[in-house]
């Protein structure tokens, strides 16, 4: 499981250096995939995308290009039809925070991971130093999208709960996050006072 701000080349190399070293075709299954964007990338790389997404018109449009995307939600994936295979990759990337069922969500997408497949958990850390600097300003917040709020050792009972080792949590701050922070600070905290 990887904890990432945000992924930036990162996540994508991983998955791209292990398209490089095995003659395997490797599949990922992006939750949470929008318009597909992620998955036009790794479908350049020669890897086999299939994507995830709640939203009707995300999933019209990822379909448009051409992309392997089918309409549900994480919670309930086992009553989305996808192929029979297993993913050498499963991708969340700020889709955990806003699932009402972390664990059953992952108790699911497990069952849906080679042996030794990775899941890459992209979602904001909790423990951050934005979040001690802003406050209730802190971006990332965003009540009541965000339902949950994930910090190292939270993830880490959830994966071993889940039969998962953690092979890294590795943690990025992106500048937007900085100006959406001082936004809602300047805009609704020290105007408002």
């Amino acid at each position: 499981i990887r904890n990432l701000y945000d992924y930036g080349e990162n996540l994508d190399g991983i998955i791209y250096n292990k398209s490089l070293n095995t003659k395997n075709k490797i599949r990922v299954l992006d939750i949470g995939c929008a318009s597909g964007t992620f998955l036009e990338k790794i479908k350049d790389w020669g890897i086999e995308g299939v994507g995830i997404e709640p939203s009707e018109m995300a999933v019209s449009n990822a379909i448009k290009k051409g992309l392997n995307v089918f309409l549900g939600d994480p919670e309930n994936i086992e009553e989305i039809k996808l192929p029979h295979y297993n993913f050498d990759f499963i991708r969340l990337n700020h889709v955990f925070e806003h699932v009402h069922n972390p664990d059953i969500v992952l108790r699911n997408i497990v069952k849906l991971l080679k042996p030794d497949g990775k899941i890459l958990i992209i979602v904001p850390n909790a423990k951050s130093y934005l979040r001690y600097v802003f406050g209730k300003y802190w971006f990332s917040l965003q009540p009541p999208l965000h339902l949950h709020h994930y910090k190292k050792s939270t993830l880490t009972k959830l994966a071993i709960k889940n039969s998962l080792k953690v092979d890294e949590i590795e943690y990025l701050l992106l500048p937007n996050a900085l100006y959406a922070s001082l936004f809602l600070l300047v805009n609704y905290g020290i105007r408002s006072e």
